[in-house]
């Protein structure tokens, strides 16, 4: 040691402090998981770009199908499409399917013929990152007496009928979280145990440590089958034991990677017994590590077992996904090494070992816990570009706000992890000093008249040792605390859309003229490549067909354009040729507008051999 008075030159962290940190932290936590719950359901991942028959339309007759067009791939299994007439009766409808295959369209057949009136359609399907959402619009079949106004009451009333249970949207979060913690903290620990502290294997706390979080790790992947699915077709909690609703999630992406952890988590029960074994001694006396065949298995299924977690996410989704799969697995890999480490030396390494004892687990944890910090930054940092993409998406989105609360509850636990380790390294060498000192003590040189002033008598050393340890249990307390903070954190992100795609979502707008209304639809609003849409209306809201349909695109500021496309028959001399999707419908695909801004559309139609139509708007391109 090499200072006398460690109390008064140590900084310390006042417990009433540390309370404060924490119980701020955990009110935003809780606060973000509410507002996730009760989010509205524009607060999707995927979103609906179009569909037939179109949102507030009237059509002359009854049509076969329902058909709806998202952004990304969804399930219909789950939560399906409802019709229900102006009175708010369900109408019978037949088998979901696909549009020409295209995982991104849901259709649903119509048997029969549907009466004269008005009708809402609600939809609530799971996007490609097993989210659900939902929705619904409106439409009539003929001369409806049903208003736009009773339509659109009815439609909100039906969609907070179906809204699902608060209950089961909170267990559902906490489940992830504890599936997040169990498996990180499960093949950390064995991770330390086998190549850093071959001494802890047998231990009983360590025992209980591993099988603990093994229990809560099956318990929380099987639970999470039957709550994702209530939690998707928006069912009470007394629903999550269905055996059909069980087999509909087992079909899905997240209910084979739920399937497939809960057999790793199986898989390493004799992992587990191996690792727990007393090490052998090596010729110098100490315990040898772990068997490289034991090590690799411990790695191979503790990665695959983290895959699970990734592959049932946003790494699915958006761009670069082989190489967000990867980063995310080492983001859990960084942090199992860490927290599991933090796990061990905890509750294994601190209540069982003499001071001296504490030496190798701590000089371990500490060489390795800056290089699993180094990871995950790395790796978080990726992950942030991909799914968030701009400074301006991070401030402004739900999913950049819950972020930022992660970046700061885990630069808040980077603090305390470090002021920790440097109090355990202190406790370490008090250890060592206290065991040379005792010696001397015995042989009477504590009397030697030129001691050290510096040097402490042990009977200080067991002070400032008290001391520390007193200290060592607050920091600490405040780190597992704010390492489940995080945790919780992370089980509302994976829930949250991913600002990029919601920064990304297109652009839709009913432009009024004199003749007609045009509803408009840019997708996906950003600048490259793009399809546009204009469907022409009727003041009463029906499609009406036109003769032709011209579009064109400037953006003034930069004295770029026009863009022009049209569906005038014969050469286009360049122009882009407009698609004729059905009666008054016409779209552009492809139209590549290289510039971000304030884009102006000009659509132009001819009505008739005499009338012609044209509106203008501004569509913003990301």
């Amino acid at each position: 040691m090499h200072t006398p008075l460690l109390r008064s030159r140590r900084p310390t962290i006042g417990s009433r402090a540390a309370a404060f940190v924490v119980a701020t932290l955990f009110g935003a936590t809780v606060a973000l998981v509410s507002l996730l719950v009760t989010a509205d359901p524009a607060g999707a991942h995927a979103v609906l770009v179009g569909s037939d028959p179109s949102p507030d339309t009237r059509i002359e007759e009854s049509p076969d199908q329902i058909v709806l067009r998202f952004t990304e791939p969804v399930t219909a299994d789950l939560g399906g499409v409802r019709l229900f007439d102006s009175d708010g009766r369900r109408v019978g409808l037949g088998s979901t399917g696909r549009l020409d295959g295209a995982d991104s369209t849901v259709t649903v057949d119509i048997p029969g013929q549907l009466d004269t009136g008005g009708y809402v359609v609600t939809w609530r399907v799971v996007s490609d990152d097993s989210h659900p959402v939902r929705g619904a619009f409106t439409f009539r079949v003929g001369e409806s007496e049903a208003t736009t106004t009773q339509l659109d009451e009815l439609s909100s009333t039906l969609l907070k009928a179906e809204g699902g249970s608060t209950t089961v949207g909170v267990l559902f979060a906490v489940d992830r979280a504890a599936v997040f913690l169990a498996t990180t903290v499960l093949f950390g620990a064995l991770a330390f145990l086998l190549v850093l502290w071959p001494t802890g294997r047998p231990l009983r706390r360590t025992r209980w440590l591993l099988w603990c979080v093994w229990g809560l790790g099956v318990a929380a992947s099987l639970a999470a089958v039957g709550l994702q699915g209530a939690f998707a077709e928006g069912l009470p909690l007394g629903d999550v034991i269905s055996s059909s609703l069980i087999g509909d999630v087992l079909a899905t992406r997240f209910g084979r990677a739920a399937a497939a952890r809960t057999l790793l988590l199986v898989a390493t029960v004799p992992i587990i017994l191996a690792a727990t074994r007393p090490a052998p001694e090596g010729s110098d006396g100490e315990r040898k590590r772990a068997p490289g065949l034991l090590t690799t298995l411990t790695l191979l299924v503790g990665l695959a077992s983290l895959l699970t977690i990734s592959v049932a996410g946003h790494a699915t989704t958006g761009i670069v996904v082989a190489g967000a799969v990867a980063a995310d697995v080492a983001h859990l890999a960084g942090i199992a090494a860490w927290i599991g480490g933090l796990a061990v030396v905890l509750v294994a390494v601190l209540p069982g070992s003499s001071g001296r004892a504490m030496g190798p687990p701590v000089t371990g944890f500490s060489a390795m816990a800056p290089w699993a910090v180094l990871l995950v930054f790395l790796s978080g940092s990726f992950q942030t570009w991909r799914q968030v993409g701009s400074f301006g998406a991070l401030t402004s989105t739900d999913y950049g706000t819950i972020l930022i609360v992660k970046l700061v509850v885990f630069a808040v636990l980077f603090v305390v992890a470090a002021m920790s380790r440097r109090v355990l390294h202190d406790r370490v060498a008090i250890a060592a000093d206290l065991g040379a000192a005792e010696p001397a003590v015995a042989d009477g040189d504590d009397k030697d008249d030129d001691k050290a002033d510096d040097q402490l008598t042990p009977e200080e050393l067991r002070e400032a040792d008290r001391y520390l340890a007193g200290r060592f249990r607050r920091l600490v307390a405040v780190e597992v605390v704010l390492a489940v903070a995080i945790f919780g954190v992370t089980a509302v992100l994976v829930n949250a859309q991913p600002a990029r795609s919601e920064d990304t979502e297109p652009y839709e707008a009913l432009v009024e003229a004199d003749l007609v209304t045009f509803d408009i639809l840019v997708t996906p609003a950003t600048a490259g490549l793009n399809d546009v849409h204009a469907t022409t209306l009727t003041p009463a809201g029906t499609q009406r067909d036109v003769l032709e349909m011209r579009m064109e695109l400037t953006l003034p500021d930069k004295d770029i354009g026009p863009f022009v496309a049209t569906s005038a028959p014969g050469d286009t001399g360049g122009e882009v040729r407009l698609r004729r999707l059905a009666p008054g419908h016409y779209a552009a695909f492809g139209m590549d507008l290289p510039i971000s801004g304030d884009w102006e559309l000009t659509v132009t139609v001819v009505l008739d051999r005499v009338d012609e139509a044209s509106a203008t708007t501004v569509v913003p391109l990301r």
